[in-house]
Order: C-alpha cells, then structure tokens, then sequence
C-alpha cells in the first residue's frame, strides 16, 4: 500500500509544473464557456445550488478528458459555444433567468416594433459574439500545448464535479431519482439546456404554421335542436395544473381545501380519473383532441376543441396564466392558435423587455373572464388554462388565501431536494394544499358568474396530471413520474338549470357515471358531446354523456409513441416499482398503434 501511494506522489509532482502551467488557461477558457451558470449562481440573488450547477457543467464540458482525451482538441471542439454566451449573459442580467423555448418562440413571433426593444443588446452581444470566440480559440492555440492531458488531481476534481451529484442521488435514493435529477439539471444549464430550447423553438413553430390546414379541412356537425334557437351559449372548460385528487376536501381530503365547492349545489365530482400522462407537454394536447394514447406529436394535426367550437359558430377564447412556451411545454400553446382570441399573461416581456419571466395567479383570468361575459355574446367558449397547484406552490396563491401558514425560506429551499426533513415538508405541503384552496375560490367564483348569465351553460374542470406528496423517493413534491398521486386527478362538471332542462339525457348520464373509472381522455368528446357538435374524430363511445358511452382499457403514455394499461399494468407495478419515470429508458410493456 505504502509503495502504491508513494508512485502516486511522484506521478503528481512530475506532472505539478506542466500542470500549474496550463491548467489555469483551461479553467479560463471554461469558464467563459459557462458563464451564463456562473452569473445565474448570483443573479437574482447569491445561491449554492446555481454554484453546484456551475461547477457540474464545467466538469461535464472536460468529462471526456478524465477518460484520457487531450484538452486541446476538446477545447476547440467546444469553442463555438462562446458565440451563445453573450446573448445568454445579457438576457439572464435583464431577466433574471437562462434563455428558454418560450424566449426563442417569444422573438420568433415578435413583430419588428417588440424586437426594437431589444436593439441594443442584441448588438452588444453580436458584438461580443466573435470577441469571446478569437479569445478562446487564441487562448488555447497559445496556453494549451498538443497533447496536454489533465493530470491525475485535475481528473479527479473533474469526476467530482461531473459525477458526484449523481452518484449521489443515485446511492441514496436510486438510479431513477438520480436520472430525474440530472434530466432538471441539463434543462437549466447553459449550454446543454439553452441549446435544446432552441431546437425545440424551430420545430413548434413549424407546427404552429402547419396548424392553419386542421382549421381550413375541419368539418363540425350540429344536433339541432339545443334548447331553443334563441338560446344563448355560454361554456368554461378549465385546464387545471398540477392538482392532486387526494388534497382536495371534495374528494374526501380531511382539511378544508375545497370549502366552497363541497357547499356549491350541482357540482359532480368524478372519483377515479386518470390522466393520459404524468407531464403537460404530453397529457394536454391528448385531453383536449381525439388522440390515441401513446402518439403525443401526433396530435398536432388533429382538431381541438377551440377549433370545433370556433367552427360551429362559438367565440372562442383562450386564456392562460402559463408561459405561452417553457422548457417543458410547449405543445400546449399550438392548441391556443386554434382560439378567436388568445392571452398569455404569465410570463410576458415588458415594455422595456425586462421582467420578461414574472408570473400571473390564475384570479387575474377571472377578472378578463368578466369582461367577456359582459360581452352578452350569443354563444361563447372560454378555455383557461391555470398555473393551479404548480410548483413553486407559495406563488400561486394571494396571501389572503394562506390557511396553512408555510415557512417561506424553508418552502423556496426544498422545492428541488429530493431528501426532505419533516419541518421542509410539512412547509410544501401547507403551501400546496393553499393553492388548492386558491383553485376552489377559483372554481366557485367562475360558477357563480357562469350561473348568472342564465343562459344554457356549463363548465368542466379536468387537471393535466396530478402531483407527488413528498412521499415518492423520486420527485417527492413534483410530477413527470408515474405514481398514483400522479395519475389520479380531479374532474368536476357544473352544469346550469337551463342547460339540463334543455338537454335532460345528457345531465342524467353525466350525474350516473361519477364514480365510473374514467381516463381525462374522454374529455375531447365529452365536450363535444354536451354541446351538440360532432366531427369525424369525435367517437360517442368516449363521451361520458352518450348512452353509447363504452371507452375501453385505460391507456396512459410513457413515451411519445407507447402506452401501458393503467389499471392492469400501472397501478399492480406501483408497489414494486416505487415510480417510475417517462424519461428512463425502461421498455415500455404495451405498445399502441400510431395514428396513420
């Protein structure tokens, strides 16, 4: 042992001076590559998690050379990346946030008059582009002989950097949680994160464009007669976010989460949904078109339900408080272009382009809602799509609405851990169980506007997935996991007086089925089916208020393309799988047939 130690300590000072050398060249040349990460460690505020995420890219930029590569080349190769750092650099200064798919898309769609407001950074950073780059590039040329190689120290402190957090996360809570970990921190770095963003911005506006043709080939049919001709229309679907069926006290949850709702008469509850998928970017768009489970990309070459009621003659407005384009949906905002009108208000840019990430609570959609109701138009659909129960939880509520009082500095710090103490949960718990009261305040007071208009109306209410409740060993308060409290989700139904007088079968079917298992992809046709509309998509044997109603297997996706059984081959895998993650390379054990 002795003489093993004593061969290393030779072979570290016969490498000491090379290494002194060069190897602070390197480190420079680095950390201009990933300055972007060094900034977002101390803006907006100094934090050791945005430093841990600086040190974990540079030691994944160098990775390769812990296997023996020479740094030159490898420096070379990553040298165009400084062409990205000064954009990046700016944008994170004014906004307090790295560059995402919903900035790429947000310039994309600008107009000339929006993009001059970023004129004179855009030139600082052109500017700087090819500085950065000869930088580099002459600072390897010069500093960085061929053939250099890190040395035994420098490879270690690399393997610690790179691989550390996930040999971490991996020992003490399993490979699963540990490749759910890496997959967020990729997403928020610079470049890794910056760059997938981007290509995902060009490939969504593409479909954005290609969308004009579902519109101009749909045709939607019209039962007549609805109630009278003179009837006036007037519909809310709600896109809940993030809500957990066992937090809400409807649901038979033990705290006052949902007070107003359990005293609202008519509201049926549904009490075994499941949602298509465990993350928005796939159970979206499968909720609100006829999609098969399991073929999430196809569904952007299918109707919505803004296109159909657009067509049949319905306003159609869509209102959200999410960001039109993040790092984990975008496919949503497709389905927004389908609207007569749309309005993003979480998530904008300015007037002087800064503050471009500051968000909006879903009551702010209440107060245009009124406005349009004000309208008195004939036959209306409003769709909002609400931040709900999203993480981070204490922002989606107004402090008038805390019942559960939450330690702040607590909640912000254990939102990401994936190790929680008892005091951390229990302060993410009482913020997220605000939130849902945030929801029933949201609910009821949309309802009580609904049932003034005394018009033939309803509204639907159906969460995109739920959310973990600090008990999964993977993601403990977050989604994208296959767990229970992932899967099973809210679903309410209100409908008006005058609607269930003019459409009594439909009322009585929707009353009879709430305890029937339902997957949230019925939804399209459902909704479709309480208004009388039809098209050549739309099948009555998923609409929960045709008598016809005899969906089949629930199927839920883990893929873009597969699915699994939910209730033969999820629910009896929970237990032995504790969660699982779509993201993992796990074979799938059902595989569905693609749309042709």
């Amino acid at each position: 042992m002795f003489t093993i130690f004593k061969k290393l300590a030779s072979r570290v000072r016969e490498e000491a001076a090379d290494q002194r050398r060069v190897l602070p060249w390197v480190l420079i040349v680095v950390t201009l590559l990933a300055l972007p990460n060094l900034i977002a460690a101390f803006v907006p505020a100094p934090n050791s998690y945005g430093l841990g995420l600086f040190f974990h890219v540079i030691g994944g930029m160098l990775l390769l050379c812990v296997l023996g590569l020479s740094v030159r080349p490898l420096l070379l190769a990553l040298a165009p990346v400084a062409l990205l750092v000064p954009g990046a650099a700016i944008y994170l200064l004014f906004t307090t946030t790295l560059p995402s798919t919903f900035t790429f898309l947000a310039l994309l769609e600008s107009d000339a008059q929006e993009l001059s407001l970023f004129r004179g950074r855009a030139m600082l950073a052109f500017m700087l582009m090819p500085v950065l780059l000869v930088v580099c590039i002459w600072i390897v040329r010069k500093q960085v002989p061929r053939g250099f190689k890190l040395g035994l120290i420098a490879r270690l402190s690399v393997g610690v950097a790179s691989l550390v957090p996930f040999a971490s996360d991996s020992a003490f809570h399993g490979t699963q949680a540990a490749c759910f970990a890496e997959f967020i921190r990729a997403g928020a770095t610079f470049p890794f994160g910056t760059l997938y963003c981007a290509g995902e911005a060009v490939s969504t506006r593409r479909e954005v464009v290609d969308r004009a043709s579902v519109m101009r080939d749909l045709k939607v049919k019209e039962e007549m007669p609805i109630g009278k001709p003179d009837d006036r229309q007037v519909h809310i679907f709600v896109i809940g976010e993030s809500a957990r069926y066992a937090s809400f006290q409807i649901n038979g949850a033990k705290r006052a989460t949902t007070p107003k709702l359990c005293k609202t008469p008519g509201v049926l509850t549904f009490s075994d949904v499941c949602a298509p998928a465990p993350v928005t970017l796939a159970s979206v768009p499968q909720i609100i078109t006829p999609s098969d489970p399991g073929y999430i990309r196809g569904t952007t070459s299918l109707p919505s339900i803004p296109a159909v009621f657009r067509k049949a003659g319905f306003k159609v407005y869509w209102l959200s408080t999410q960001k039109k384009h993040s790092l984990f949906d975008t496919t949503t905002s497709l389905f927004s272009e389908d609207a007569n009108e749309a309005q993003f208000i979480g998530g904008k840019f300015d007037e002087t382009a800064t503050g471009g990430l500051a968000g909006a609570q879903d009551w702010q959609l209440l107060l245009i809602m009124k406005n349009i109701l004000a309208k008195k138009e004939p036959r209306v659909l409003i769709i909002m799509h609400t931040m709900g129960s999203h993480g981070a939880y204490y922002d989606r509520y107004p402090k008038e609405l805390e019942r559960f009082p939450v330690n702040l500095p607590l909640a912000r710090g254990a939102l990401n851990k994936i190790m929680l103490s008892d005091e951390e949960r229990e302060a993410l718990t009482n913020a997220y169980d605000n939130s849902v009261l945030a929801t029933d305040w949201f609910l009821e007071t949309a309802i009580v506007d609904l049932k003034n208009q005394h018009s033939s109306s309803w509204l639907y209410y159906i969460a995109d997935h739920g959310e973990n409740a600090g008990d999964s060993p993977v993601a403990p308060f977050a989604h994208g996991t296959i767990t229970q409290d992932v899967f099973h989700v809210p679903m309410f139904i209100w409908m008006s007086d005058e609607y269930q007088a003019s459409r009594p079968s439909q009322a009585a079917a929707l009353r009879s089925r709430t305890n029937t298992p339902l997957s949230a992809m019925v939804t399209f046709h459902t909704v479709l089916g309480m208004s009388g509309l039809s098209c050549e998509r739309m099948l009555e044997s998923k609409n929960v208020a045709s008598p016809e109603f005899n969906p089949g297997p629930r199927l839920v996706s883990v893929t873009k393309t597969r699915a699994l059984d939910y209730d033969r081959e999820v629910i009896p895998s929970l237990t032995k799988r504790g969660g699982w993650h779509p993201m993992l390379s796990l074979k799938p054990i059902t595989e569905t047939a693609q749309v042709k």
